[in-house]
């Protein structure tokens, strides 16, 4: 029903008049009038999108719209990404690059099909729809992140690398944009001036190659010769890695997220699904001794006593009872696929991970570590832990008459009985269940809660569709990256329908209303398209990290402004040959004032200590507020936007 009802509303829009070929030619004409502006003032709105007619269908509009921004969070999330994943994997890129190329492009994918059908129709539309998702991402998302923060972890700390990194690069990026609008070719951009700002992403790419070293050198300037302790400066550089230092799009799928039974805010695995699956990769082929691609009773039976350590004996009912659990087909042995979904989410692994790293940290191999190292212990099993958190853990141990020595097994029962524990668990949980893929998801009904159920059923045309289409062979279900190229064009192709269809069905709202298109691009289609990025945030802020959270709202923007902005005008260039015809004025003052906002974002971080604090989020919320205001009335006071 939901998809007949898309249909018959998509058939109803009628995006601009066709009346004549007349109309076709006063604002921007395809092909001729595409490529230049029309100065007839009397019949400048005859190419605008119509109204709802009857009026009452902006309802369904509405609802219509609201449902494609949720399938096009659902499809990049649950299935471009993981397909970009896979393809980053075989072609050997590094987390940094991947980031900000391939894993970028997933996040970003609304805005750039947006820009390429604003840019194709005459519309200001994905200018607007760029422009706000920016300043949404800057300014609204970090306000969120600093509200959602736990207490116990608030104010969360920033540090200098990652923000000066992508402020400066960002800030660059904006001044070339502002130079080709505004200075250089002012009304039109040309080829060669989209391909320079295409440039300068290569540049920034070539950054992140480089961005181990360049923190590497950053923080032997300006952190080592202000810490003394080498055990302090462990535990820091462990919380940066965990932090900032490579990409956060490794988390649980927008379909978990939504009909998981916690809060959708509640995930915290936010970066450790990939770390997981690729531990299990190396324990699988390390027990696959004979290459065959599965693993049999005796294989199992070592890994178990790998994992116990001689705390308990493994005997061979013990084996059979987990070859039971395991072998789903029952076919007798145990392929990747099953060893994956078992193992990621084992409480047995977990114990085994966490007595690898305090082996580690025992360097003499004397049974214990000291109490100055319970921080770096924490950070290297992934656990965020705020100030006060790891103070009363000290007090704790330190209230032992052990010299300030921890042994394992006082850690142990410690840890395993906090709710760093139960984090964990809940990582693995989710790790797990990406294994499984979308088709885990899906045949996991009916669910416990009425709430997830609701859910389930409300997103299951998008869903299944697009399971059954993109996801016939889901890459993220270990032995299916091969498909990994199809399910990327499926990807493509439906986020290309998507958005063709909610930007024609946002300004026929908007010209229900009255609302310019760059006014709806502005702020409704740069909301609707950076919900995913907002939930991204949000979640890694409550898992403690705040440096990530900042890092990507920012980083994003860069793939926004120099891929999403140009890519389409080189490809109008090309096709259309003539360059694209843009307002420079309005344009070129949303950049300028769109680079104030960055500075006042650095010298408001500056001013809250560089801490995530309230003042921080008050002071984000305020300047998001006060630019889609000013940006809304210029455009209002302009007399020459006719729609």
């Amino acid at each position: 029903m939901a998809v007949i009802s898309i249909y018959i509303l998509y058939n109803t829009t009628t995006h601009i008049s066709t009346n004549d070929n007349h109309q076709y030619g006063v604002r921007r004409e395809l092909r001729s009038g595409l490529c230049s502006v029309n100065d007839d003032k009397d019949d400048d709105t005859a190419g605008c999108p119509q109204g709802a007619n009857p009026t009452e269908l902006i309802i369904g509009y509405i609802i219509g719209s609201i449902y494609l921004f949720v399938a096009l969070a659902i499809v990049c999330d649950e299935f471009f990404v993981p397909a970009l994943e896979e393809i980053a994997g075989s072609w050997k890129m590094s987390d940094d690059v991947a980031g900000a190329t391939l894993m970028a492009a997933g996040g970003s994918a609304p805005e750039l099909a947006t820009s390429l059908i604003g840019t194709f129709q005459g519309s200001d539309v994905g200018f607007g729809t760029i422009v706000g998702s920016a300043v949404f991402n800057v300014l609204f998302v970090i306000a969120c992140c600093v509200l959602f923060t736990p207490k116990e972890l608030s104010p969360l700390q920033l540090t200098g690398w990652p923000l000066a990194r992508d402020c400066f690069c960002y800030t660059v990026c904006l001044v070339m944009v502002a130079v080709v609008f505004g200075i250089n070719s002012p009304g039109i951009i040309e080829g060669w001036e989209a391909a320079f700002l295409f440039g300068l992403y290569l540049v920034y790419c070539t950054i992140m190659a480089y961005n181990e070293d360049l923190f590497n050198y950053w923080n032997d300037r300006n952190k080592v010769a202000a810490i003394e302790d080498e055990s302090l400066l462990e535990e820091e550089d462990a919380h940066r890695r965990g932090s900032f230092l490579f990409p956060s799009h490794f988390r649980a799928g927008f379909v978990q997220l939504l009909t998981q039974e916690r809060s959708v805010f509640d995930t915290a695995a936010v970066h450790c699904v990939k770390v997981i699956k690729g531990d299990v990769k190396a324990v699988f082929d390390k027990l696959d001794t004979d290459g065959s691609g599965s693993l049999e009773a005796p294989e199992i039976k070592k890994l178990l006593i790998e994992l116990y350590d001689g705390s308990i004996e493994v005997t061979d009912e013990h084996v059979d009872h987990v070859m039971k659990e395991l072998d789903i087909d029952s076919n007798g042995n145990v392929d990747f696929s099953e060893f994956t979904v078992w193992y990621v989410k084992s409480e047995e692994r977990l114990k085994n991970e966490e007595k690898r790293v305090f082996d580690e940290l025992d360097e003499g191999k004397t049974g214990y570590i000291t109490l100055n190292q319970l921080g770096t212990l924490l950070s290297h099993l992934g656990v965020h832990y705020s100030s006060q958190q790891l103070e009363e853990a000290t007090m704790k141990f330190g209230g032992i008459e052990n010299n300030n020595k921890i042994t394992y097994a006082e850690f142990s029962t410690w840890f395993e009985n906090s709710n760093f524990w139960k984090e964990k668990q809940h990582d693995a949980e989710i790790a797990a269940e990406s294994a499984e893929g979308i088709w885990g998801e899906l045949l996991d009904f009916p669910k416990a809660s009425f709430r997830a159920n609701a859910m389930y059923l409300f997103l299951a045309p998008i869903t299944w569709t697009l399971a059954c289409t993109a996801g016939v062979k889901d890459v993220r279900i270990p032995g299916n990256g091969g498909w990994s190229y199809y399910q990327f064009a499926m990807s493509v192709a439906w986020i290309g329908a998507y958005s063709y269809v909610v930007v024609n069905w946002i300004e026929t709202i908007g010209a229900t209303i009255g609302v310019p298109s760059v006014v709806m691009g502005l702020t409704v289609l740069a909301a609707g398209t950076s919900i995913p990025d907002l939930l991204s945030s949000v979640v890694v802020a409550k898992a403690g990290k705040g440096d990530m959270a900042v890092s990507s709202s920012i980083g994003s923007n860069i793939f926004d402004v120099c891929v999403g902005l140009p890519v389409p005008w080189m490809l109008f260039n090309i096709i259309m040959d003539c360059p694209v015809v843009v307002g420079a004025g309005n344009l070129f003052i949303s950049v300028i004032v769109l680079l104030g906002m960055v500075a006042a974002v650095v010298v408001s971080i500056v001013l809250s200590g560089w801490k995530m604090s309230y003042f921080l989020g008050g002071a984000m919320f305020v300047l998001y507020v006060v630019f889609v205001a000013q940006d809304i009335l210029r455009v209002y006071l302009t007399e020459d936007i006719a729609c």
